[in-house]
């Protein structure tokens, strides 16, 4: 497994927006042309957004998009993580902290500022708690992102 985040390119943006979740997930997030929408706009509006297309290998995989809040008013000063998503044909296949290591690298490097909080979006509808106690210590996380 050997994965990267790439920017969104005009080589790789019809990939971007191919890519799909299961059915039943998709009342949980938006799709990925809503997001690169978003992406456009907030970044028209002076933020930073990151919008990254997510590779094992040359094989695009998923999609997850960061964004620095200096005027979204969510997380002033800090990176937010609004969209995570792995292809459906690539779930459940030990993916998720792979991914979310390589999110925080890209934080730690502070493209936009420097920041002691990753805040991630999330629907109250989905079990984070097994989500998260299945794949990662929250405090670590935390120590990782003040200590690197």
């Amino acid at each position: 497994m050997t994965i990267e985040l790439r920017d969104v390119t005009m080589e790789n943006y019809f990939d971007v927006l191919n890519l799909d979740v299961k059915e039943y997930q998709k009342q949980f997030i938006a799709t990925n042309a809503i997001s690169l929408a978003e992406a456009y706009v907030y970044t028209k509006n002076g933020d930073f957004v990151a919008p990254l297309a997510v590779y094992d290998n040359n094989a695009i995989i998923g999609f997850v998009m960061l964004a620095y809040d200096k005027k979204i008013g969510i997380s002033n000063g800090n990176y937010l993580l609004f969209r995570f998503m792995i292809e459906k044909r690539f779930q459940n296949q030990g993916y998720f902290k792979p991914i979310m290591d390589k999110v925080l690298d890209y934080v730690r490097k502070a493209p936009a500022g420097l920041s002691n909080k990753l805040w991630l979006s999330y629907e109250p509808e989905m079990n984070m708690q097994d989500l998260v106690t299945s794949v990662m210590d929250l405090k670590k996380l935390g120590k990782y992102l003040r200590t690197k």
